[in-house]
């Protein structure tokens, strides 16, 4: 499949869902390049919908089940506190209606994108301005402390530090 392959193969959901979600009390961050929600360059092998489904039934600690995938969130002692993305070159930190309020953060790191698209505004993104090429507003970086219902963003370059607190 190569590096063009957007998405997640069989082998890694198997292991996301018996392996990595196996320990008992704790608290899981996900950082990963690819926001699942990102509907371009998927093919339907992608297992996209999958992933989405997944950190839904963990985060609201319901059963899970898809394709030939299947794990029961509902006794979990595990948290997921947050998925971390990239790959768009934009902002967006939300507590997503679609996965029962898990927060999204994804970070603008470089000054690649200059232009959003609707469907991007549509689900929160935007651009921070304000970032100059060859100063200390060029790079943008954020280092985040997660919480199970409090997260602190504290901004490196330009921008202001944030706060997401669950309702």
């Amino acid at each position: 499949m190569g590096m063009y392959f957007y998405g997640y193969q069989n082998e890694q959901i198997d292991w996301l869902l018996n392996d990595a979600m196996s320990r008992e009390n704790c608290n899981y961050i996900f950082l990963c390049h690819d926001a699942f929600d990102y509907p371009e360059g998927y093919s339907t092998e992608s297992n996209r919908d999958t992933l989405h489904a997944i950190m839904a039934a963990a985060y609201t600690h319901t059963p899970f089940a898809a394709n030939s995938f299947a794990k029961d969130f509902t006794n979990w002692s595990g948290n997921v506190l947050l998925y971390h993305s990239g790959h768009l070159h934009m902002e967006r930190a939300v507590f997503d209606s679609e996965t029962g309020g898990l927060p999204l953060l994804n970070t603008q790191t470089s000054m690649f994108s200059v232009q959003s698209r609707g469907w991007m505004q549509d689900k929160g993104y935007y651009m921070d301005s304000g970032r100059q090429k060859d100063t200390a507003t060029e790079a943008l970086f954020d280092v985040v402390v997660a919480r199970k219902d409090d997260i602190n963003i504290v901004r490196f370059g330009v921008g202001d530090d944030y706060s997401l607190k669950k309702k």
